[in-house]
């Protein structure tokens, strides 16, 4: 049986535990706010903390043995330095997906989980990783655009959620039905997404080319929302151009009346 130690009973390692309990994992859940142990030994061990303790952690911990991952998206392993050694592997496991509260967390189920680091702690967390049915991804990147494009869809989408909220309550969808409504549409992307890929799960006016139907959306916006349409616009011209629905002049205008 693995057996897994995750520091930090916050949204992502209160939802990993759980995960790998159900795994069959032998799993030790500790909050970052108790005193820290004295020594852990573990298979693998989860800092599931905020970026910005981890290096002290690292220099506080003593690890006896496995593989020590962090779950920062913005980081590689460097931050966990310290804690290397002979019969110490460090690396990092960010999984991919949105945690929002700590009591209704995503499925983690097909999630992608980005590693990195140390042979041995990557084999640990692939095996780990595959535990929870997510999908271990072990390819070079840049962490930091890479965890600008996840904080740019996940945070970004709400944001933009929030906006239609706001404009569909003003069409007269009254209370919390906005949301409701709203959230089988994200649901619906999200499926195009993942069935169709890129440009395909593009729809509406923009792949259309239909100047007409955006210039009725802008009138009927206010101008911190229409700002907002504008550069979400002109971001779907080259997808619309790439599926080539309508005539090349048509996305011409419209990029013109977006400027």
């Amino acid at each position: 049986m693995t057996s897994v130690y995750v520091l930090g009973s916050g949204k992502v390692g209160s939802a990993l535990a759980r995960g790998w309990r159900k795994a069959g994992f032998e799993v030790t859940l500790r909050s970052a706010r108790k005193p820290l142990p004295r020594r852990i030994a573990s298979d693998l061990v989860v800092l599931a903390v905020r970026d910005d303790a981890l290096v002290g952690l690292a220099q506080a911990l003593v690890i006896e043995r496995g593989a020590v991952v962090h779950c920062a998206g913005a980081l590689d392993e460097t931050p966990l330095a310290a804690l290397r050694s002979d019969k110490v592997a460090i690396g990092r496991m960010h999984p991919l997906l949105s945690f929002a509260d700590r009591k209704r967390p995503p499925a983690l189920e097909g999630g992608y989980a980005h590693l990195c680091g140390d042979a041995r702690a990557v084999r640990v967390a692939t095996r780990a990783a595959r535990a929870l049915g997510m999908v271990p991804l072990t390819v070079s990147l840049d962490p930091v655009r890479y965890h600008a494009a996840a904080a740019l869809l996940a945070n970004g989408a709400v944001a933009l959620a929030g906006v239609a909220a706001a404009l569909i309550a003003e069409a007269g969808v009254e209370g919390e039905l906005a949301p409701r409504m709203l959230a089988p549409l994200l649901a619906s992307v999200a499926q195009n997404l993942e069935n169709l890929g890129m440009p395909d799960a593009l729809t509406g006016p923009v792949r259309r080319g239909d100047l007409r139907g955006i210039r009725r959306h802008l009138a009927a916006m206010g101008p911190d929302a229409a700002s907002l349409y504008r550069a979400l616009a002109k971001a779907q011209l080259p997808m619309a151009r790439a599926l080539g629905e309508a005539e090349a002049e048509k996305y011409e205008a419209m990029e013109a009346e977006l400027r």
